[in-house]
């Protein structure tokens, strides 16, 4: 089952980034849900897919994961007006 937005806001707001707590990184995984798991490496964001020793399936830089959340906002927003 995938975290929703509130859950991921509350790990991250309380350090426990990983499926075991701790910093996240490459060793220590967050599970997002939908077997993904995402990975911070000091720059960017890797994601595997169903199992955290996957290899890398998309590395989203700094300057992606903004568009991305830009995306995601201006998503939000065109669901709001047609609900």
């Amino acid at each position: 089952m995938a975290r929703t937005d509130k859950e991921v806001s509350e790990l991250v707001a309380g350090g426990d980034y990983s499926v075991g707590g701790g910093e996240m990184s490459t060793e220590n995984p967050i599970y997002l849900g939908d077997a993904v798991y995402a990975f911070f490496d000091g720059n960017g964001i890797e994601l595997r897919l169903n199992h955290h020793g996957s290899p890398c399936l998309i590395y989203l830089e700094p300057e992606v994961v903004e568009a991305l959340n830009r995306f995601w906002a201006h998503a939000k927003r065109e669901k709001e007006v047609v609900e």
